[in-house]
């Protein structure tokens, strides 16, 4: 998953205003938080979220990634947001399934 940059914890971003009223792609506090838990603890870096970028030009289009380390029943939440204009194109399909590999 060579398009997608490491980052934070995810929430879903339809708490911000719309997103493709800036025509940019803006991240949640969720992103900070996750930074100050690598802090903590370093092997939480691959349970966080990453960014996603569309291979065509290179911009940031969402984010997707683990809600946490897998539980005791080997489970992990995946949370996602991307810019509206990016939904239903295959983008969040692609990305899961680099996310897993």
């Amino acid at each position: 998953m060579r398009g997608l940059h490491t980052a934070l914890s995810h929430r879903s971003l339809r708490v911000f205003p719309p997103l493709d009223r800036f025509n940019y792609y803006l991240y949640g506090p969720h992103i900070i938080q996750h930074l100050h838990a690598l802090k903590e603890d370093p092997a939480l870096l691959y349970w966080g979220v990453w960014l996603v970028k569309r291979k065509a030009d290179d911009k940031i289009i969402g984010d997707m990634g683990f809600k946490g380390r897998p539980d005791e029943n080997k489970t992990a939440e995946v949370g996602y947001g991307f810019l509206e204009s990016c939904w239903n194109k295959g983008y969040a399909t692609e990305a899961l399934a680099a996310l897993l590999n």
